[in-house]
């Protein structure tokens, strides 16, 4: 991650110092000198990974629910789920394997989905100026200008 300085930008390559530039959607900072990649503006990430994170979590649940394996032999049919899995694991003595079953296929992969939901889920609901502060611009206004604005204040605020 480059070092920054006010409006100064160091390169983690080679170390040199250059402005930071306004860029446009999609578009990427280099370093004069080593040709270093310094930043991107990524438009919409927290939301696209929002969506990703929903989406997986929609799968959890549709593969926890439905069968995961199912049987038929002389008209008797049986199917299990992942949990049900588990629980035939520790009924016929396999307890080890049950619980790194289920800590690995069930528990560990919905703690993942939950810390996931509970950082993502509130940061579109910020306040403008909050959400500035993670990065992110607020809908309908340009992070460009809003950043040239504020480089604006701070020099003005430094000539007083």
């Amino acid at each position: 991650m480059p070092m920054k300085t006010n409006n100064l930008v160091a390169c983690p390559e080679c170390d040199a110092l250059q402005r930071e530039v306004a860029l446009v959607p999609g578009g990427v900072a280099a370093c004069c000198r080593c040709g270093a990649e310094l930043f991107r503006f990524k438009p919409d990430t927290l939301d696209r990974t929002l969506s990703w994170i929903l989406t997986a979590t929609v799968v959890f649940v549709a593969a926890n629910s439905f069968p995961l394996l199912e049987l038929e032999a002389q008209g008797i049919r049986t199917s299990t789920t992942l949990l049900g899995t588990v629980l035939g694991l520790q009924e016929t003595g396999w307890p080890v394997l049950a619980l790194l079953v289920l800590l690995s296929v069930i528990v560990i992969p919905f703690l993942q989905l939950a810390v996931s939901l509970a950082l993502l889920v509130p940061a579109p609901a910020l306040p403008r100026q909050h959400r500035a502060h993670l990065g992110v611009p607020a809908r309908g206004r340009d992070p460009v200008r809003a950043r040239q604005r504020a480089a604006g204040d701070r020099e003005q605020h430094a000539f007083r």
